[in-house]
């Protein structure tokens, strides 16, 4: 499932979840009534009842990307990947092929401390941004037994409607039934 990108929406009122190709083709969404979209999902006006948001669940998972962390290494080799240091690196190879062993050392010492100094920011900078991911938590309203909730993002299952409002940040793909 595929969360896509970040988009501030503004002047929606509800829109339709629909983040599973098996569920509905784009071609599918294009001139149909907001009721034939419906339909095709097994939803309502009212939204999904309890049991079938728990099928839906069970059959699609969490609407979550998982993402691979970067892990020390990593941050370590992208440190190396820069045309900036393998011009360095010539230089140093130069110069140490000319006899200037001294400006080749100074060469390899800048290197080395570019190296650290970018790890360093790099990984802090990556633990920072994990720890903010765990404490932050997209909620999102959603019309579910004709009630409207308020419920965690990774919680969409396709056929929830979900009210949207200026400023929102869109939680999956969506075909918007109604807009005020």
């Amino acid at each position: 499932m595929c969360l896509g990108n970040v988009v501030v929406v503004l002047g929606v009122d509800i829109a339709i979840i629909i983040y599973d190709n098996e569920i509905m083709e784009y071609g599918d969404l294009v001139g149909r009534k907001a009721s034939e979209v419906l339909a095709r999902l097994g939803s309502a006006s009212g939204g999904l009842s309890g049991e079938e948001v728990v099928l839906r669940r069970g059959e699609y998972g969490y609407n979550r990307v998982e993402k691979r962390e970067a892990g020390v290494l990593d941050i370590l080799i992208r440190q190396w990947q820069s045309p900036f240091v393998y011009l360095l690196g010539l230089a140093a190879i130069i110069a140490a092929l000319l006899g200037e062993y001294a400006d080749a050392g100074m060469i390899v010492v800048f290197v080395v401390i570019n190296t650290v100094l970018g790890f360093y920011q790099e990984y802090k900078s990556a633990q920072t941004v994990k720890m903010l991911r765990k404490h932050l938590t997209l909620t999102v309203r959603v019309r579910r037994d004709r009630e409207e909730k308020e419920i965690v993002g990774d919680e969409l299952v396709p056929g929830d409607l979900v009210t949207l409002e200026p400023g929102d940040i869109v939680p999956a793909d969506m075909r918007l039934v109604k807009v005020e």
